[in-house]
């Protein structure tokens, strides 16, 4: 490639010609190559994102359509913290109520009805 550019320029060094080079050679490799980490990057996310509110629901549906954000913690990969986020993301969307038992623990139950809990929940 270089080669065809040395016959089209004929030996005439130009500073347009220089920068055309350049451009072709360092620049948009380096532009392209940056596009497609980024893109990785953000299909790596949407992936994770998906394979946990998967997680997050396989494990409501193990626990009678019940859940707190301590179980997300412990049995994914998410932090308190994380796991608190995406519940409450998912009571948005409205795939999770939130709900308070008796004893005053807030739990998330899986929309639709599918508790089979021994104690009652109060609507919240």
């Amino acid at each position: 490639m270089l080669g065809g550019f040395a016959n089209y320029f004929d030996g005439k060094e130009t500073l347009s010609s220089l920068i055309v080079l350049i451009f072709l050679m360092g620049v948009l490799p380096v532009l392209g190559g940056s596009w497609l980490i980024y893109t990785a990057i953000q299909s790596s996310k949407q992936r994770k994102y998906k394979d946990s509110e998967q997680q997050i629901l396989k494990l409501a549906m193990q626990s009678n359509g019940r859940i707190t954000t301590a179980q997300v913690a412990t049995f994914t990969h998410l932090s308190l913290i994380d796991a608190d986020t995406k519940l409450k993301e998912l009571q948005e969307r409205g795939i999770l109520l939130l709900k308070i038992t008796e004893e005053g623990e807030i739990v998330y139950q899986v929309s639709g009805g599918m508790s089979a809990a021994t104690s009652t929940l109060i609507d919240v």
